[in-house]
């Protein structure tokens, strides 16, 4: 037992109590003759007892469940172990600990035989009470838990029915269950028709359904080892193949098309077309068109031309928000270029290393900022976009250079693990983000708030979320989003319809003002774990038309789920993330990449048009991150 894990990290339906008050269920099922039939022969085969075999298919279902390689399962031993205690009435019985060790990549017959070898050195020292081996480990004690294992396994010959003792008849009695010594106590009973299979667990812990759908993934791997004991154990499936298909491709079907399929550029043009005189951005009371915002973005391009930008190259942007960061961005799309936004609050040296790494062509910047621009990049690549003379460009559409797959823009994490990662975004993933897409309509009547730093990518979705579905994308300056009370009457009179905020931000504005968003059609947010506090003031005080919790990281472009929020109860502790932007497929696995059924631990994998195109210029730590699909469609 030496630095075997005393405690089983089952994922619960409820959260663990201070102290159990051993409330218990019982759930029963049965394993038909012919699977019983080639379970006793495997045994037999394998030269072990059926309760060695039971046991260590339990044992792998319980690693699976709790991502723990090591499990300590306890098992009662009969404790008659002289000639006089054979037929004397009375309880022996001791409960000691198995220790298994599931690893993942070797065979089950191995595994198998070194369950075996653990069985028989823990019945050699079966006479050690258990007290004392929990005396001499010491292991953390928890009045909610008990100590060294939370879950029992017991295993009975059809001798165990009905037998006699001298001149007794005995027979097996059903007993009402109303408590649970333990987390889940599994007890299977040979019978004529089989195994007939019991379990006892603990209802202040887990509910009904996922008991039993636990146990109908110990019915699936114990059909996959008789079918296939040398598999390796990783390999074993605890789904059926339709749960499979189900969890890997039926929840991964919303597909759009088209749209996708094109450049953000593209995207761009359409609705100039459709509405060249609607307001596409509106700053401080200035409002430019569609028809207007293009020209310009158009003859910034052409400069950027002149200056030598091609496509495939990085620009960097140094810019205040507002009505020129917006041309700026168009512009270099149109180029061929992709973007690079620059957080204004970073350091210099920081923002000279970012460069650096980036080797951006180009980086553009206004009067205002040229002193520090001059320090992070070659003074003879600079553009002054407020001292640049576009007139003598023409404002026409250029050629579209690129494709959907092309760089769009860089977004650099925020480098909480270590020096930043430039994150390279394709044109693809931001149509798939905002366009013909399942959680949001956005349309010509919305007004969308770009509230956000321009260097978060956040900021992706407001700004495209607006100017590729004909909306108006109305800037927000920080001096007022930072301000809840001032920010809130900027909400009102901008006649704002969508709004997208980090969580604390959110936060801090429900605090001082609950109904501040009441009057909006969509409210997204995210970012980082929920108050869910703060969600009922909402809830209660002035819920919008959609309130959306949203998840992803900078890798799926912005976000990768949501989840509308209709209601929250008392006692919820967090929000869920949802489901699965459109042309975005989520799977959980384990550690070998292979799906976990509901209610395992796992890893969350994202995968679809959103997925980044990797790291810049850091190839082996692209190669870490992204991993090709196993799952997709060839």
């Amino acid at each position: 037992l030496a630095d075997a894990p005393t405690l089983l990290e089952l994922p619960t339906d409820y959260p663990r109590p201070k102290s159990s008050r051993h409330q218990g269920a019982v759930h029963e099922f049965n394993i038909a003759p012919p699977l019983a039939g080639k379970l006793s022969a495997l045994a037999q085969r394998k030269q072990l007892s059926p309760f060695v075999l039971m046991l260590t298919v339990f044992a792998v279902l319980l690693s699976r469940y709790s991502g723990q390689t090591r499990v300590l399962v306890g098992t009662p031993f009969a404790g008659r172990l002289t000639r006089e205690l054979e037929d004397l009435i009375g309880f022996f019985v001791n409960s000691l600990p198995i220790n298994i060790n599931c690893e993942g990549r070797v065979p089950f017959s191995t595994l198998l035989q070194n369950a075996q070898r653990s069985f028989l050195e823990v019945s050699e020292h079966q006479a050690i009470p258990f007290e004392k081996i929990v005396e001499y480990l010491q292991p953390e004690r928890n009045e909610a838990v008990s100590p060294l294992f939370q879950v029992m396994f017991t295993y009975n010959h059809a001798s165990a029915g009905q037998s006699s003792l001298a001149n007794l008849a005995l027979e097996l009695m059903p007993v009402p269950h109303a408590s649970a010594k333990f987390d889940m106590t599994l007890a299977l009973q040979e019978t004529v028709d089989g195994l007939a299979c019991s379990l006892e667990y603990d209802t202040d812990l887990f509910a009904a359904a996922g008991i039993a759908r636990m146990m109908a993934c110990y019915l699936h791997l114990l059909q996959a080892v008789v079918e296939k004991p040398d598999t390796r154990v990783a390999d074993l499936s605890l789904l059926s193949h339709d749960g499979y298909q189900a969890i890997i491709y039926q929840r991964n079907q919303l597909w759009t098309d088209g749209s996708h399929q094109t450049t953000v550029q593209e995207n761009f043009q359409k609705q100039v077309q459709r509405s060249p005189d609607h307001p596409a951005v509106i700053h401080r009371g200035q409002a430019v068109t569609y028809r207007e915002l293009n020209a310009q973005a158009n003859r910034l391009a052409c400069l950027l031309k002149a200056y030598g930008v091609a496509a495939g190259d990085g620009v960097a942007l140094y810019l205040e928000r507002g009505i020129d960061f917006i041309v700026a961005v168009l512009a270099v799309l149109k180029s061929g270029a992709s973007y690079l936004p620059l957080d204004l609050a970073y350091p210099p040296e920081r923002l000279k290393l970012m460069l650096e790494k980036a080797r951006s062509a180009l980086l553009v910047t206004q009067s205002s900022l040229l002193a520090i621009a001059e320090v992070i990049h070659d003074a003879e690549r600079l553009l002054v976009l407020d001292q640049a003379d576009l007139k003598p460009y023409s404002g026409s559409d250029p050629e579209v250079s690129g494709f959907p797959g092309s760089p769009a823009y860089v977004m650099y994490t925020s480098g909480s693990t270590g020096m930043p990662k430039g994150v390279v975004i394709p044109h693809a993933a931001i149509n798939r983000l905002v366009v013909n897409t399942n959680y949001v309509d956005i349309h010509a009547g919305d007004r969308v708030a770009q509230a956000n730093n321009t260097a978060f990518d956040a900021s992706t979705f407001e700004i495209w979320a607006a100017l590729l579905n004909g909306a108006s994308l109305v800037i927000v300056d920080r001096d007022i989003s930072l301000a809840p009370d001032v920010f809130a009457d900027f909400l009102g009179t901008q006649k704002i319809t969508v709004l997208l905020l980090t969580t604390a931000l959110f936060n801090q504005i429900v605090r001082q003002q609950a109904d501040a968003f009441a009057g909006l059609r969509y409210l997204l947010f995210g970012g980082e774990a929920v108050d869910p506090v703060q969600v009922r003031k909402v809830l209660a005080h002035g819920k919008p038309t959609h309130f959306l919790h949203i998840y992803g990281p900078t890798e799926s472009t912005t976000f990768a789920s949501w989840y509308d929020i209709q209601a929250l109860g008392p006692d919820t502790a967090t929000v869920a993330i949802g489901w699965i932007v459109s042309n975005t497929r989520l799977y959980v696995l384990d550690r070998f990449l292979k799906p976990v059924p509901d209610g395992v631990c796992g890893e969350l994998y994202i995968a679809g048009d959103g997925l980044a195109l990797g790291y810049l210029h850091q190839a082996k730590e692209s190669a870490d991150k992204f991993v090709p699909d196993p799952f997709a469609v060839k």
